[in-house]
């Protein structure tokens, strides 16, 4: 290849068009642009300094001393009384407070939270409730089959009576179903009862004595039951 030919070759692979050129002129500006922003930016943009957490940290201090405080002053504060209509049941591991509960009112759940009285007890206590017309006092709970004295004893400071919810037995004008269905009145007695009173009504209830049909202790037993009208 003469040397003709080479200076050739190489002006034609080493000159560039206009738009080159510009092409060329702009990459090495942007170049130069980027060496020069490396270097300028650490003093146009400062550098985050560390944050300071010991402020927050003693904040944290204060903040936790308070509490055991309020903890230690809690401790010294006495605790009210419980009013006289509640008193305290255990469930489970824990003890809460309850209200007192009215015997002859009261349905198988509130029996149910009693401590020894589960459904099974809860439903005999209602159902010698439905028999008698109501209970006038809380040793008739020992009437009550399969509860134990000493379930009766525990359960007893939970229990109040109202008598005027008992359902009482008009002596004189109720049938002998009514008045045989009584668990404290016999066969006999209400046979005693329904003839004396075809005779003459009753006018006291002591007159059932008088008759011979009650004892004084089995006529004070079923007095609460029995009205004279």
């Amino acid at each position: 290849m003469s040397k003709r030919n080479t200076r050739f070759y190489i002006k034609e692979y080493l000159t560039f068009s206009r738009s080159e050129r510009n092409g060329i002129i702009v990459l090495l500006t942007i170049i130069f642009i980027a060496l020069i922003l490396k270097y300028l930016i650490p003093y146009i943009i400062p550098q985050r300094s560390c944050i300071d957490v010991s402020k927050f940290e003693s904040e944290i201090v204060r903040f936790e001393q308070a509490c055991d405080s309020a903890k230690n002053i809690r401790k010294t504060i006495p605790t009210k009384p419980k009013p006289s209509n509640f008193s305290t049941i255990s469930i489970g591991t824990r003890t809460e407070p309850i209200d007192k509960i009215e015997i002859n009112i009261a349905d198988s759940s509130a029996l149910d939270k009693l401590p020894g009285i589960g459904p099974a007890f809860a439903h005999r206590i209602i159902k010698y409730r439905c028999i008698l017309g109501g209970f006038y006092s809380l040793n008739q709970l020992y009437e009550v089959y399969g509860i134990k004295p000493e379930t009766i004893r525990k359960i007893e400071k939970y229990l109040v009576i109202d008598t005027f919810k008992i359902q009482k037995i008009a002596i004189n004008t109720a049938g002998f179903k009514e008045i045989n269905a009584h668990p404290y009145i016999s066969y006999e007695q209400t046979k005693a009862i329904c003839k004396r009173r075809s005779k003459q009504k009753f006018e006291s209830l002591i007159q059932l004595t008088e008759a011979g049909i009650f004892s004084v202790d089995e006529l004070e037993k079923i007095r609460p039951y029995l009205i004279i009208y």
